[in-house]
Parts: structure tokens; sequence; C-alpha cells
């Protein structure tokens, strides 16, 4: 049986610091490089899911170099690919456009993974459970990041990321609204951004 969350606050939202994602914006990839953390990792098999994604859309292997799915790999690499990825596989969209695409087929794997799967399991299928669950992937996805679910209620979820460098006005947003998709909801992800790894996000479904 599924845990009861409370209703949602009709008044919650009429003003709202949440906004819908603009896409447009221009991307600086060698400011961003400059400010990321120097210790920060990403674990391979991120990086095996989007040069696999790549290689299927367009024929092009962007990296030669065996990933091992659990080794840690540089964030300032994953941030590169990223945008690498995003620009050759969706070349008539903005980046960030690009980007969100790619998040949104990260979800599956993670839920490849053995935490993932266990916290499907302890889900049970449940979207709630599995939001409330939600912090427990920055465990594995990062050494450095972290995420915070503040709220739940039916319909509605308020969640926070702190030291996420790779493009939370993007792909993260892409990759929330992709695990969204996972459980069979289309969704609304709306951002309030803080800085260049710092946003919250507000899902509606």
């Amino acid at each position: 049986m599924s845990q009861d969350f409370p209703r949602p606050n009709p008044a919650v939202g009429s003003v709202t610091r949440f906004a819908r994602a603009d896409f447009h914006g221009p991307l600086d990839l060698d400011a961003r490089r400059r400010r990321l953390p120097s210790d920060g990792t990403v674990k391979g098999m991120f990086f095996r899911t989007i040069i696999a994604a790549a290689k299927l859309r367009t024929q092009v292997d962007l990296r030669p170099h065996i990933y091992h799915a659990f080794r840690d790999y540089r964030l300032s690499d994953w941030v590169e690919l990223l945008v690498e990825a995003g620009a050759l596989m969706y070349p008539n969209l903005p980046p960030h456009e690009g980007l969100r695409r790619l998040g949104q087929g990260m979800y599956p794997t993670f839920v490849d993974t053995t935490v993932g799967k266990i916290i499907f399991t302890v889900a049970g299928g449940d979207l709630h459970r599995a939001l409330a669950l939600y912090p427990k992937i920055w465990s594995v996805i990062s050494n450095h990041a972290t995420g915070v679910v503040k709220e739940i209620t039916v319909g509605r979820c308020v969640i926070e990321l702190r030291n996420v460098w790779d493009f939370t006005e993007s792909f993260q947003l892409g990759s929330l609204e992709g695990g969204m998709a996972f459980f069979g909801q289309r969704a609304e992800v709306r951002i309030e951004v803080l800085s260049d790894c710092d946003a919250n996000y507000e899902i509606t479904w």
C-alpha cells in the first residue's frame, strides 16, 4: 500500500520562486571548467551511457577509452563529454536543450546499478517512495554533490541540489524529467537557479 502524503496547499505556487527553465541561454564551457572542484569525480557508468547514446544516434565514438562502470573519473572530463555529446547528437538545438535531452535518458542507467536496484525494490514502484529516496542517488553519482528532498505532497515535490556542476539548469533538470517519465508521469519541472552549481526544483504532476 502506498504511503499517505499530505495534499498540497492551494496557495502554494500562486506566488513562487520557481520558473520554467530557459534553454536558450549561453553556455560558457571554459568559464565553468575553471570553477569545477579539482577533486570532483563521476562514475564511469555514466560516461559509458553518454558515449553509447552518441554512437547509437550518430555512429561517432566520442571516446575510444574504456570506462569502467564503478571507477571514478574526473568531473572536468564528464562536463566536457556532456557538451560534446549534446552538440553532436542535437546540432540544431540550443546547447542547453541538447543537454536537457541527454539528461532525460540517464535514469535507467542508475536503476541498473546495485544501489539503484535496491532503491527501486524498496520503493516498490511507488513514485513518492522513490522520490523520498532520491538523495541516495548522489552517493553513487558523485563524490562532491548532494541532493535533498525538502517537500513531498500529492502531486508535488521540491528538491535541492548543491555543488552539482553538470548543468543544473539543463542536464540535471532533464534527468528529473526522465526519472518522472520512468514512473509513467508527465511532469513539469520548474527551477530556481542559485548559482552555477546550486539549484532548487519544483516537480508537479
